[in-house]
């Protein structure tokens, strides 16, 4: 599949050309915008295709697009700054966030948002979003958010606390509205992928 990373630090990516780097804001703009505007093109196609036959698109029609958005976090808080005030454009962070609720997966489009809170208010989604996505939590502060905030079984969630200190490299997913520890041991020792660069999306 295709990978297009988003990076305001740019910090490297086994060989992916990123965009962003530097806080490049006006480029992390334009690659918010290019993928907006081609779930669009794909979301028309599928909405054509189903107008003419009454069927669904095979789930394989579209290329797959994975899209790596590093310091989401940091680039909505610098988007609702840039936009604020009298400057009448769309907040392309807002254009980001209609996609991920709207089923940017049905058109083969995922996007990776790797930010500093396990929390999806933290990235200007409603609570109410929370059971659209797949979160993972890497470190105490985020997976004790996750816990506090998702477990609502009392004794599960004590049984959580007590193995989570024992834990060389903890992490935590939300499972069927359930936290799961996960064991991370060995992850930082992956080889690097060979000729990654022929995963970058081709229409940048």
């Amino acid at each position: 599949e295709q990978v297009f990373v988003i990076d305001a630090h740019s910090n490297g990516w086994f060989d992916l050309p990123g965009v962003g780097g530097g806080e490049n804001w006006a480029a992390i703009e334009e690659a918010v915008l290019a993928v907006t505007a081609l779930y669009k093109e794909r979301l028309d196609e599928r909405e054509r295709y189903k107008r003419e036959t009454n069927r669904e698109l095979d789930q394989w029609h579209f290329p797959r697009l994975t899209v790596v958005f590093d310091e989401a976090n940091n680039a909505k808080d610098a988007f609702d700054r840039l936009y604020s005030g009298s400057r009448k454009h769309v907040n392309p962070w807002l254009l980001l966030t209609q996609i991920l609720g709207s089923g940017a997966r049905k058109v083969g489009v995922s996007v990776w948002l790797l930010a500093q809170s396990a929390l999806v208010e933290d990235i200007g989604l409603s609570g109410a979003m929370r059971q659209n996505f797949t979160r993972f939590a890497l470190d105490d502060s985020a997976i004790r958010q996750l816990i506090d905030r998702d477990e609502r079984n009392t004794e599960r969630k004590r049984a959580i606390y007590a193995a989570l200190p024992g834990m060389d490299y903890p992490a935590a997913a939300i499972v069927k509205s359930e936290v799961y520890l996960l064991d991370r041991t060995g992850l930082d020792h992956v080889a690097p992928p060979t000729n990654s660069r022929r995963s970058a999306w081709d229409r940048w």
